[in-house]
């Protein structure tokens, strides 16, 4: 945030840090606006929108909307205009001319912003980590009813609007219910590729590498949008590659492992073959990791994890940190992950990948890369880190073939910052070229 928000004000900007809702880390990032004197405003802690009460004709539709059954739908409604009311206030009061987000997602309020500030003609730009094509959404909501398409209102609506319709497996499927992309229609933010990430009204996307950018282009997000700068990852992976210090690992290899978070308690029921719990879960990678690389390891909690995680790696021995891991990849051999958008910053590094897909979600992010082994099975996660850690022509031939391929992954020279503060001055000033 700090190295973000330096990059703005440079570029001739009045730098303000925006936490419009509660997410698992927002206290700890408003402490760090505070240490380090970022502006920010926080909406985190102010109370529940109120819904209208009083008129007599509200009270009325109130009812009827009561009786119907969709009351939530009426709730929705007021909310939305309620925060673009209260967001049009704040981007007019503190004189915003440009509003950089880390994405765009179908369903949350960023189309809100990009629109409000539309109105006002503010632009907006997206500095996403990832993109994400039609498979991630349809594999979270294929196993929920709501969002079925069959002979139901969900089914009559993506008749009219075929873009919301997806095929996955033998299940047809809305992107979103049809009472919330109703909604959508009336304030006018509906996507125009609801079923790819990012792919909203936003003036321009700002990407990481041109591998990130030739993933954008096959969603078919459109290349006019996309400028390829890098990203402030890029430079904090910059100066630790220039500061390395490697886990004295004297009986061999040394690994990051970034411990997936815990997804059982909405993961689709037929993903959940290989373990009956996340306790089950950790249990088993720790025991493997240590049989492949002794004590040589470090376990990275992710960001939406809660202490109980740091609990179940105690009761496991297993030695870890709340540190990021953009802060420790270069520092080691090898990176442990799970379908993470962290494994594009150790492909930059030139550090060699095991990616298990645990939780079965066969995406296509890291299809064919050299230098990322990925696995799908306990037997081959085991395998794969025993040949890693302790075959060196194994070792040393995946090294090779990732630096091969790290430059597709950006430009460690530590000027991303620079990039990022000219493209932004230039969307201020000239629009996206």
């Amino acid at each position: 945030m700090k190295l973000m928000s330096e990059s703005v004000k440079s570029a001739g900007n009045q730098a303000v840090i925006f936490f419009p809702r509660e997410y698992p880390n927002v206290f700890s990032d408003i402490e760090e606006c505070q240490i380090s004197n970022i502006d920010y405003i926080s909406w985190v802690s102010d109370a529940p929108v109120q819904l209208p009460t009083g008129n007599e004709v509200i009270k009325s539709l109130k009812n009827l909307f009561d009786r119907l059954g969709v009351l939530k739908i009426w709730n929705e409604i007021f909310r939305i205009m309620a925060i673009r009311k209260k967001l049009k206030e704040l981007l007019t009061l503190n004189k915003i001319n440009l509003m950089v987000m880390g994405g765009d997602i179908v369903g949350h309020d960023m189309a809100h912003y990009i629109n409000v500030g539309h109105a006002l003609a503010i632009r907006s730009v997206l500095a996403p980590q990832w993109f994400a094509g039609s498979k991630e959404p349809a594999e979270t909501i294929s196993h929920l009813s709501e969002y079925r398409a069959g002979v139901n209102i969900n089914g009559a609506l993506v008749l009219i609007k075929p873009r919301w319709k997806f095929k996955y497996g033998n299940v047809t499927l809305i992107r979103l219910p049809a009472w919330r992309m109703l909604i959508l229609s009336f304030f006018g933010v509906n996507s125009p590729n609801p079923w790819v990430l990012h792919s909203g009204y936003s003036d321009a996307i700002l990407v990481e590498s041109e591998a990130a950018k030739s993933y954008a282009l096959n969603l078919g997000i459109p290349r006019s949008k996309l400028i390829v700068v890098g990203s402030m990852s890029h430079d904090i992976l910059y100066k630790g590659l220039q500061n390395l210090n490697k886990l004295d690992a004297p009986l061999g290899r040394s690994a990051l492992c970034a411990l997936p978070p815990n997804m059982f308690y909405d993961l689709n029921p037929a993903r959940r073959g290989q373990f009956t719990s996340y306790e089950e879960l950790v249990k088993f990678w720790i025991e493997r990791i240590r049989i492949a690389f002794g004590s040589n390891f470090l376990v990275c909690i992710h960001p939406s994890s809660g202490e109980e995680v740091g609990e179940l790696l105690k009761k496991f021995n297993a030695p870890y940190t709340m540190e990021k891991a953009i802060n420790l990849i270069p520092h080691f051999d090898v990176y442990i992950a799970s379908i993470s958008a962290t494994i594009q910053w150790a492909l930059v590094c030139g550090i060699p990948v095991i990616n298990y897909d645990v939780y079965g979600y066969n995406y296509p992010d890291y299809e064919g890369l050299d230098g990322v082994w990925t696995v799908v099975s306990k037997e081959d996660f085991g395998n794969a880190l025993c040949e890693i850690s302790l075959n060196d022509s194994c070792y040393k031939n995946l090294r090779e073939r990732q630096k091969d391929g790290a430059s597709d992954w950006g430009h460690l020279d530590g000027l991303a910052h620079s990039r990022i503060h000219d493209a932004l001055k230039n969307i201020y000033r000239n629009g996206v070229r």
